[in-house]
């Protein structure tokens, strides 16, 4: 592999920013699959290597998406002829994603020690649930978990003066906040390591969890630790059950919609919505049960209308002011469909499939989907070759049951 720096000569072959390199991808959950994904969309060649019969996590719906692109071989890394397939397959190998439990490479044979001793060029990153050590090292990494963990939950809370709330307190996110922040940070340092190599000559460990990627996302907060502010629900914002600020209505079609009730727009809502004079210049500190009741006035107000009429109003008045929509109808959306966002695949059991592509361009060596996730184990036979295993190895391996 042979990385361009800056000043150097930019191959006029090169049509993708990681050709040449290659990855193996030991990883499972979401986190770490994504970061394979993102590799392979760029052009690396990406194996995704499963025990016989699939990993847990293998049935989830998203697992169609992470491991499009990439390659799939199965070894069983409990019998040492797999694990010395894996190493014949290390010593080609520029990165390495896993996301095994603290510990559970060592007794496989696979940890960083041993990997690098054998390849010192290669990147080996690590994703967790808390860290490789420490008081929660062992503990299990699940995204609703580390959640709540960090604070996460108590940033979203049920509040009772709010309509159809029945309890204050936390409350469960439904986006994997902590898996997709790690995926970014192991993404990132993963791509710095690779360019360090460039200039180093060596490979090196790079390592993040669940808990680091959940913390990256409450940057927002914790500054506020150190200027001596607050730091539970409703610090960054005064009021946060003010009515003026963002918060989700009805229209009379049952469209429901998102507002930014900011104060630049009061005026014009207060206009719209026939407030009273006396609630139309709210304090942002009035007590809950009277936000409740304005909040209840708006609300009904804003269901007099179908949302033609509400989404034109808006318009000219410009507040900001968008549709709800389902996952199902933001896929058929103009903006998404005109910025060329959806790809179909032809996935080998499901058929034409939809789903997300690229998310960003490149003006010089252009990402791409490169095909649908593959079926478990298609490609086996063919990359265990390609590291140099004679047909005899490959039949003693499935003998032994080790693929």
């Amino acid at each position: 592999m042979t990385l361009q720096m800056a000043g150097a000569n930019v191959r006029d072959t090169m049509s993708s920013a990681l050709e040449g390199v290659r990855v193996l991808d030991l990883s499972h959950g979401m986190a770490g699959p994504l970061v394979g994904m993102m590799l392979a969309d760029n052009g690396a060649e990406v194996v995704k290597i499963d025990p016989p019969g699939g990993s847990r996590g293998r049935y989830l719906p998203g697992e169609l998406v992470w491991h499009r692109g990439k390659k799939s071989v199965t070894l069983d890394l409990k019998r040492p002829k797999a694990l010395d397939a894996l190493l014949r397959l290390v010593d080609r190998a520029d990165i390495l994603v896993e996301s095994f439990r603290p510990g559970t490479t060592a007794r496989l044979g696979i940890d960083y020690e041993t990997i690098s001793a054998r390849n010192p060029r290669l990147v080996y990153t690590t994703i967790t649930g808390y860290g490789s050590d420490g008081p929660l090292a062992d503990r299990p990494g699940y995204d609703a978990l580390v959640q709540a963990r960090i604070g996460l939950q108590s940033e979203q809370m049920f509040h009772s003066a709010r309509p159809a709330v029945d309890r204050d307190g936390p409350v469960m996110i439904g986006i994997p906040l902590p898996s997709i922040g790690a995926f970014f940070m192991a993404l990132y340092a993963t791509m710095a390591a690779l360019i360090a190599r460039e200039i180093t000559g060596e490979g090196q460990h790079v390592e993040t969890s669940l808990f680091q990627g959940a913390l990256a996302n409450m940057t927002m907060k914790w500054w506020r630790t150190e200027a001596g502010g607050p730091v539970g629900p409703g610090s960054m914002v005064d009021g946060v059950l003010n009515p003026w600020l963002p918060t989700i209505f009805e229209s009379q079609d049952g469209v429901w919609f998102f507002t930014m009730g900011t104060r630049r727009f009061r005026d014009e809502y207060a206009k719209f919505l026939e407030l009273p004079d006396n609630l139309q210049a709210i304090p942002s500190n009035v007590p809950p049960e009277e936000q409740h009741r304005i909040y209840h006035h708006m609300a009904e107000q804003f269901r007099q209308h179908p949302w033609s009429e509400l989404e034109k109003i808006f318009e000219r008045l410009d507040c900001i002011v968008l549709p709800v929509q389902s996952a199902e109808d933001a896929f058929d959306d103009a903006q998404i469909e005109h910025n060329g966002l959806i790809v179909e695949l032809d996935d080998p059991t499901y058929g034409k499939l939809r789903q997300v592509g690229v998310p960003y361009t490149m003006s010089l060596t252009p990402p791409a989907v490169r095909g649908a996730a593959p079926t478990l184990g298609q490609d086996t036979d063919e990359v265990l070759r390609g590291a140099g295993l004679s047909s005899e190895e490959l039949q003693a391996l499935r003998g032994a049951g080790a693929i």
